[in-house]
Parts: C-alpha cells; sequence; structure tokens
C-alpha cells in the first residue's frame, strides 16, 4: 500500500473490508465441489458444504428492474446444486438501495443486526501487556491446525463436515509463513485457550475466528491474540487492519484503536428444515 490510513475514505475502507471478506470465503472453495463466480454484477461462491453459511452471494450491483429475476436466478442455481440455502451479503454501496426489500420478499431472513465494518491504524497499535503463562503460536504444522480446530470449535458448533472442508483447504494450501492465511493460537500454562486467523490480500489484513474459552476470558488473553497479529502484519509491511465486529468484541477493538467505518447485512434463505446459524 502506498497511502497511509488517513488518507482514506470510510467508503474506501469498507470497500477494502468487503474485499478480504470475500476473499475469506473463497479461500474455502479450493474443493473438489467448490466454485466462484464474479462479473460487474454479482460475486458469488459454493463450497462442499450444503449449510447456507458456506454458500451465497458475496457482493451484487444491479439495477431496480433488475433485481427480482436476478434473485430468482441465484435461487434456482444453488437449488440446482443441491444446498441447503444461500447467503447474501449487503453493504451500503450493494445497489439497488432498497436490495434489503427485494430480499425479503423473496423469503431471505436477514441474521441479527448489521454487521460493524471495523478498520485499524496499524502505525498507531496500543502497547502489549503481558499475560503471565501465555504464549502465542503461529499454526505450522497439521498437528497445529488439528488444536486450532478444538479451539474454535470449542465456540462455535460447525459440524464436522465444516471442519472437514477447512482440514483439507487449509492443508492443500500449507502452513508457510508466506501463506496469505495465517493461524494464531495461544496457549495458557500449556493449555490452548485461544485463536485468531487471518487473511492477508493486496491492502490490508483482515481478522476472522478471534476466540478465547469462556472460562479463560477477562485476562487480556484475547487482547494479546489481536495484537500480536497485527503487529506481524505491520512487520510485512501493512498499515491496515480490519475485521467484521460481533456486539460483545466490538468495545474491545475499540480500545484497540478499531473504528466503525460501516455496516453489513447477513440475509439467508433455506430449504432445509434444519441448517446451522453461527
Amino acid at each position: 500500500m502506498t497511502k497511509d490510513y488517513a488518507s482514506y475514505t470510510r467508503e474506501e475502507l469498507v470497500e477494502f473490508n468487503k474485499e478480504n471478506y470475500c476473499q475469506a470465503f473463497e479461500w474455502y472453495t479450493n474443493t473438489q465441489n467448490g466454485n466462484t463466480y464474479r462479473d460487474d454484477k454479482i460475486r458469488r461462491f459454493e463450497t462442499s458444504v450444503p449449510d447456507p453459511l458456506w454458500n451465497g452471494v458475496l457482493s451484487s450491483n444491479h439495477n431496480e428492474d433488475e433485481m427480482e429475476e436476478t434473485i430468482e436466478e441465484q435461487l434456482q442455481y444453488y437449488n440446482s446444486k443441491e444446498k441447503q440455502g444461500m447467503m447474501w451479503y449487503t453493504y451500503q454501496s450493494t445497489k439497488p438501495a432498497n436490495i434489503n426489500q427485494a430480499l425479503d420478499s423473496k423469503g431471505f431472513k436477514p441474521l441479527g443486526n448489521p454487521t460493524p465494518l471495523m478498520s485499524c491504524n496499524l502505525t498507531n497499535l496500543p502497547e502489549t501487556k503481558p499475560v503471565p503463562g501465555l504464549e502465542i503460536k503461529p499454526v505450522r504444522s497439521e498437528e497445529d491446525l488439528e488444536i486450532f480446530f478444538e479451539v474454535i470449535g470449542s465456540r462455535w458448533d460447525l459440524g464436522d463436515r465444516v471442519f472437514d472442508m477447512k482440514r483439507e483447504v487449509e492443508c492443500r494450501y500449507g502452513f508457510g509463513e508466506d501463506c496469505s492465511r495465517q493461524m494464531y493460537i495461544g496457549y495458557l500454562d500449556g493449555v490452548p485457550v485461544s485463536s485468531n486467523f487471518l487473511i492477508y490480500d493486496d491492502d490490508v489484513v483482515g481478522l476472522y475466528k478471534i476466540a478465547t474459552l469462556p472460562e479463560y476470558g477477562r485476562r487480556g488473553i484475547g487482547t494479546a491474540l489481536t495484537l500480536k497479529p497485527l503487529f506481524d502484519a505491520r512487520k510485512r509491511g501493512y498499515n491496515i487492519a480490519i475485521l467484521q465486529s460481533s456486539p460483545m468484541g466490538y468495545r474491545v477493538y475499540e480500545r484497540l484503536g478499531f473504528r466503525e467505518d460501516g455496516q453489513s447485512g447477513w440475509y439467508m434463505y433455506t430449504w432445509a428444515d434444519q441448517v446451522k446459524t453461527m
């Protein structure tokens, strides 16, 4: 990146956030039944997992008079692929402006409130405070990966098929320092208790799956697992970090220097009666 953080508008930072988010999902299309599609109107992905959270439209840009037909086309596509449903993600830049109403009229349901899209200037990170007994290590092997899965699996019930897909993709890409995906595990007195997952792209580094086991909360572990990768990203020459915040993490990220630039919406359509939601 050639410009510093202050040189970007919030609209530009939201676009950086959106692009990194899209890449985070597209990461998991590198399977036998995975696929991505992108043109000037739509960007979508599908994985080997039929759950709607792992298939859908990542971004779209349409005129109002073509929206109904577009939604029907995407529903038909994912139904033909025997998915349980699909997702549709929206942003301030998504067109038409009334896309939320269009999705609602076709049976899509919002998953909670809009998600804050946050960014951080990596040149102004706060100093880290040591946590006694905490050691933060990157994932560098399949054995490390299984430990990482144990941590996130204790926080999110993703199901065996999702973990099988993740395992296949992560092992295919490998665990080198030069990989655009990096994972971290926090060990407290040798016990794996926290995780962080990063996606590097040309513009920003994105943080995902920041989790700490509930019984180890309020000790500064989550903060340490957030900051360590950010310092590593800064060493790699990155100026900006982005994330999509949960309600629980919002104030924590604010204290670390993140600010809200915009919001995104998650909309789900399902054919099946039983689907997992995060």
